[in-house]
C-alpha cells in the first residue's frame, strides 16, 4: 500500500508555497538484522545480545563518563582545597562558608554518579565475559557454529604500584569526605534536637504553671462549699 500524507498532521506537510495532494514514499530495503526471532537458535540468542553488549561498551568508552566525572570531582576537591587555604582560619566570612558548602555539595554529588557509572561499566564488562563464555561453551557442546561473532580480550599491561596508590588516595578522600559529611550531619542533628529540647522544657514550664493556676482555683471554691 502506498503511504499518503495525513490530512491533519499539517505541520508535517509541505510549506504553503508548495503544491497540495498526496506523496508517495518509496523506501528501498538492501537488508535486515534481526535481534531475535522465533527460528533463533540458543547461539543465535547469545550473539545477538553479545553484539547488543559490545555495542554498549564501545558506546560507553566513546562517551567516557566516568573519567569526566572524576576529573570533574578532582577539580571539586582542589576548588575546595584552595578555597580553604586561602581563607584559612576559624573565622570564615559567610559567603567564603556558602561556597565551601555548595562545593562539598556538588562533591558529594558528582562522587555519587561516579561510582554509578564504574558499576555500569563494570557490570557491564562482566555480563559481556559471562555471554561469550556461554558461547563458546555452546559451541563446543554442539560441535559447531551457527554465528561469525568471536570476542578477543585483550590484557593491558598497568603499572599495579600506581594503580594501588591511585586507589588508596582516592579511598583516603573519599573517607575525610563521608567523616566530613557525618560530622555536619552530627552537628546538624543536634541542633535540632536542642532546639526541640528547649521548646519541649517551655511547654513543660507553661503545662506546670497551668496546673498550679488551676489548684489554686479549686482551693477557695473547695472553702465556700464547706
Amino acid at each position: 500500500r502506498k503511504a499518503v500524507k495525513s490530512k491533519n498532521a499539517s505541520r508535517y506537510a509541505p510549506g504553503t508555497g508548495e503544491p497540495l495532494g498526496d506523496f508517495q514514499l518509496d523506501v528501498d530495503v538492501s537488508g535486515l538484522i534481526f535481534t531475535h526471532h522465533p527460528l533463533f537458535s540458543r547461539e543465535h540468542v547469545l550473539s545477538a545480545k553479545l553484539a547488543q553488549m559490545y555495542d554498549q561498551l564501545l558506546t560507553r568508552q566513546q562517551k567516557n563518563i566516568t573519567v569526566l566525572l572524576t576529573d570533574k570531582l578532582h577539580a571539586l576537591r582542589n576548588a575546595v582545597r584552595n578555597i580553604t587555604e586561602q581563607h584559612g582560619g576559624p573565622a570564615l566570612n559567610p559567603v567564603t562558608q556558602h561556597r565551601i558548602a555548595e562545593y562539598k555539595s556538588e562533591i558529594r554529588h558528582t562522587r555519587k554518579l561516579r561510582d554509578a557509572e564504574q558499576e555500569k561499566d563494570r557490570t557491564l564488562l562482566r555480563n559481556t565475559v559471562k555471554v561469550w563464555k556461554e558461547m563458546k561453551s555452546l559451541r563446543e557442546f554442539q560441535r559447531y557454529t551457527n554465528t561469525p561473532y568471536k570476542l578477543y580480550l585483550r590484557r593491558e599491561e598497568v603499572s599495579r604500584v600506581s594503580d594501588e596508590r591511585l586507589y588508596e588516595s582516592e579511598i583516603q578522600a573519599e573517607i575525610n569526605e563521608r567523616r566530613e559529611e557525618f560530622q555536619e550531619e552530627y552537628q546538624r542533628k543536634l541542633s535540632e534536637y536542642k532546639r526541640e529540647f528547649e521548646e519541649w522544657k517551655a511547654w513543660k514550664k507553661k503545662q506546670k504553671v497551668r496546673r498550679k493556676k488551676k489548684k489554686k482555683q479549686q482551693l477557695p471554691e473547695e472553702e465556700e462549699e464547706e
